[in-house]
């Protein structure tokens, strides 16, 4: 008996349409930008809040900036009694 190996049949060729070549584009874009903000990431990530990307692009699609945007969590400071004393007696000068 003979067995003669065939090739698994081809993959259908797939084309770049112009809307995934956009989006590869918006992705690479928008890892730049967060990769710019990685220290302010890194910095207390606990009180991240959010991250606003914004992409700006010309009419053919290419990119033209790519801004990140971090939010914060962030809570009033109390004024204790002292400093609301200290602040009293600056104002009275």
């Amino acid at each position: 008996m003979t067995v003669t190996a065939t090739a698994p049949p081809a993959a259908p060729a797939v084309t770049e349409s112009p809307a995934s070549d956009l989006i590869e584009r918006l992705i690479a874009a928008a890892a730049a930008a967060i990769l710019d903000e990685r220290q302010g990431l890194a910095y207390e990530p606990h009180r991240l809040r959010g991250i606003v990307l914004e992409l700006r692009i010309d009419g053919t699609g290419a990119v033209i900036e790519g801004t990140c945007y971090l939010e914060r969590k962030t809570r009033p400071m109390r004024a204790d009694a002292r400093s609301r004393a200290e602040h009293e007696e600056v104002l009275a000068r």
